[in-house]
């Protein structure tokens, strides 16, 4: 890409405005994206885009969380637990479901139109400044959400900032952070095709997270994950710290309402917790996110069991393990590689039981289809194919080509909501669906629930909400 978008126009922006602009660059989210090691992902052109707003990622103290499966709800937990402790909590995280204001909220409120419309055109002000400088002149959507996120914590003087890694960490826009932690879930295969075929070339790449004097936080990883980890700690001065995982808990009951729980944890002993995100594989994150609440306690943070108790209570973490109506009872989840479904098929039978669902099942170019496709045809009694119409999504032949290698039985549909309709009522009132594979394919059936149009077939970012 060699040139600038259009040059903005006088005035202060409206939302509309402000999303076309966004809409001028290249979204490597919704369309297919290059290797990491091209020219279009030089991260030191964005450092010199955010030295000339004033470095606002430098403004305030991060968290930097990056990892293959639960990354968003681990932030998500994170923030409900320090927002619960008196702190004012920023919260950068990708993708959106519906709105593009999602991705940046401070203390659990979206952005405004009027906000975002502010940051994107001091954005445009610096381009327009640089629209000559060739070195510069390179954007993606991602990074000027990224630049758009720093700029609103900035602007409400949030007191701790939990920033989502997008994609990888070594060269992912948010790797500019200078964190007083670093958290790392689970790393599985994802994103092959950019990050690399296996897991630790993945492990690799996502350990940038961890800089000098940084301590990571890390789930249980497999042991190539942990070498790698380790090695990147010892090369920049940084540490490993590694939470005890699920098996710290004492289950009491478990629902689609969510956990609850006891904790070992000496400070939180006969505290009887309630995980407010359904879903076994939550006590995972859940045990990251209290060693995390641990780590920051020794640095002078007063984050009492009071908090944790409400900040796990008040947790919402929409598109996972979501039921968004009954009769026929329908759950979605953005389960989106192996790790995740996996985590959300077993999570699936523990609450569901031995009901088959049908399950509306969807993905995009560059995941692994045929694993995730095996695991769902295991526990589904129908497959309904649904192509995602936009440039990164999948082509319809190549998810049934998945699900009949699988040995699944299928029925394939124009669109989504024709594939939500028909799984509906092929379940019938009494039966389970299940809409998975992808969280575009969630943000769809999301989209569609509440009447809202379904995305727009060239990628671009909706500009109504």
């Amino acid at each position: 890409m060699n040139t600038l978008p259009p040059k903005k126009r006088a005035g202060r922006w409206s939302y509309r405005e402000a999303v076309g602009y966004l809409n001028s660059f290249i979204d490597f989210e919704r369309n297919p994206e290059p290797r990491l090691q091209t020219e279009a992902k030089d991260i030191e052109r964005f450092r010199l885009l955010l030295q000339r707003l004033g470095n606002p990622h430098l403004a305030y103290p991060t968290i930097h969380v990056a990892g293959t499966k639960g990354k968003g709800s681990t932030s998500q937990l994170l923030a409900s637990i320090l927002q619960s402790a008196g702190l004012k909590v920023g919260l950068y995280t990708s993708p959106h479901l519906k709105s593009v204001r999602e991705r940046i909220a401070v203390s659990n409120k979206l952005i405004s139109k009027r906000d975002f419309a502010f940051a994107m055109q001091r954005i445009a002000d610096e381009f327009d400044a640089l629209r000559d400088d060739k070195d510069l002149a390179f954007r993606t959507v991602f990074e000027l959400l990224t630049a758009a996120g720093f700029l609103e914590f900035q602007r409400e003087k949030v007191d701790i900032a939990i920033i989502e890694a997008g994609l990888g960490a070594k060269l992912d826009a948010t790797i500019v952070v200078e964190p007083i932690l670093a958290v790392m879930t689970p790393i599985g295969l994802d994103h092959t095709t950019v990050l690399g075929n296996t897991v630790e070339l993945i492990a690799t790449d996502k350990a940038h997270i961890i800089k000098r004097g940084v301590t990571c936080i890390s789930a249980i990883q497999v042991e190539g994950v942990e070498k790698k980890l380790q090695s990147r700690a010892e090369a920049v001065g940084g540490s490993v710290k590694y939470s005890p995982g699920a098996e710290e808990f004492e289950v009491i009951e478990v629902s689609w309402s969510g956990t609850d729980l006891l904790s070992k944890r000496e400070w939180l002993a006969g505290n009887r917790l309630h995980l407010a995100l359904a879903g076994s594989y939550q006590l995972t994150n859940l045990s990251v996110v209290l060693t995390v609440i641990e780590e920051l306690k020794s640095k002078g943070f007063a984050i009492g069991a009071e908090a944790v108790e409400a900040g796990l209570t008040s947790a919402r973490w929409p598109g996972r393990m979501q039921v968004i109506s009954r009769k026929p009872q329908v759950i979605v989840d953005g389960a989106h590689n192996t790790l995740a479904v996996e985590a959300f098929a077993k999570a699936l039978k523990e609450l569901s039981g031995d009901s088959q669902p049908h399950v509306v099942f969807s993905s995009i170019s560059g995941k692994p289809v045929d694993e995730m496709a095996a695991i769902l045809v295991s526990l589904a009694k129908l497959i309904h194919i649904a192509p995602l119409q936009f440039p990164k999504g999948l082509p319809i032949d190549l998810i049934e080509i998945a699900v009949k290698k699988a040995g699944g039985t299928y029925v394939c549909y124009k669109d989504v909501p024709t594939a939500l309709e028909g799984a509906k009522k092929s379940a019938g009132s009494n039966g389970v669906v299940v809409v998975t594979g992808s969280l575009y394919l969630v943000g769809e059936v999301l989209r569609y629930s509440k009447g809202l149009a379904l995305s727009s077939p060239d990628g671009g970012i909706d500009d109504s909400i």
